[in-house]
């Protein structure tokens, strides 16, 4: 698996930090990554861009002739990069600043006006953390997890981990208790999996004017609101009113006591784990459990050919 992706807009619009949160989210995942920077006339109003590449494998070329997908900041950018991404690509518009309409369509188009939601967080030269958080929606080649611990990178300053999940415990200890967060938009995609964009809450954890713990503790509840959302949206699909929460996500209490009383206001009866972590301990409970499962029912259908 390799995908590369270039930030393209202004210089001032954060290019390079955007690219820099996508590249650290996936060594967080132990990927190869690749991060190249373009410096030019960009200070004089040009394009700038940088150019991020993700692998399984070590990346054998810095060139990008085709891209998996571009985040175009700027009319110059469209005109630019729309001919690169490869058919199939995901082409992500900035409808803020660019009017002209995209002439291809073989592209997967995300149309989103980045620079206003940038200026509604705050601070408008959160542009491109605004496109990073659609890119991932819609293109989740990072895992939820992985984003969190960048988001800590960003309110935190966290550099360096020495354990998985150690930049979130960070963020979940530092979190105060709000009353306002964003919230975050919630849409099915090509094959009706509902997905939860990211983009206002990389805005939020971004803004300077709130306090490390004040933006923490948004980004909980924006989480756990989102988790409900889901769950309502889900409801209305199914008609069950019953929702387990598992996975090691949970093993956040701040999130878990959140999306609980949440789902609880909402009407739903909640499961949680009890004797079975929620974490890949369980997973791995139910993956010994499916082959014993496998394995009896082999066994079953032995004896009764050999009593055949």
């Amino acid at each position: 698996m390799e995908r590369s992706t270039i930030f393209s807009g202004f210089g001032g619009q954060g290019l390079l930090f955007a690219g820099t949160v996508l590249a650290r989210a996936a060594m967080a995942e132990g990927k190869e990554v690749l991060w190249i920077p373009s410096y030019g006339p960009e200070m004089r109003g040009g394009t700038a861009y940088c150019t991020v590449i993700v692998g399984s494998e070590p990346i054998g070329s810095p060139i990008v002739d085709r891209a998996d997908a571009a985040v175009v900041l700027n009319p110059p950018s469209l005109a630019r990069f729309e001919g690169i991404v490869a058919p199939g690509g995901l082409l992500v518009v900035n409808t803020s600043l660019i009017e002209a309409e995209v002439s291809r369509t073989d592209l997967d188009v995300v149309a989103i006006p980045c620079t206003d939601l940038a200026k509604e967080a705050g601070d408008d030269r959160l542009v491109s953390v605004v496109a990073l958080g659609a890119l991932i929606a819609r293109r989740p080649f990072v895992s939820p997890l992985n984003v969190r611990d960048a988001l800590a990178a960003i309110v935190l300053g966290v550099t360096e981990t020495s354990f998985e999940g150690q930049g979130p415990m960070w963020l979940e200890a530092c979190a105060e208790p709000v009353r306002e967060f964003p919230e975050l938009p919630i849409a099915p995609d090509t094959e009706g999996v509902l997905r939860i964009d990211w983009a206002p809450l990389l805005a939020l954890c971004s803004e300077q004017g709130a306090t490390r713990g004040e933006r923490a503790g948004a980004a909980h509840a924006a989480l756990a609101d989102a988790i409900c959302r889901v769950a309502e949206l889900q409801r209305s699909r199914s008609g069950v009113s019953v929702a387990g929460l598992t996975g090691g996500v949970f093993q956040n209490r701040r999130l878990l006591e959140l999306a609980t009383a949440g789902l609880e206001r909402r009407g739903f009866r909640v499961l949680l784990p009890g004797r079975i972590p929620c974490n890949d301990g369980g997973l791995s409970y139910g993956q010994v459990a499916e082959f014993l499962g496998g394995a009896a029912a082999v066994a079953a259908r032995s004896a009764t050919l050999d009593r055949i």
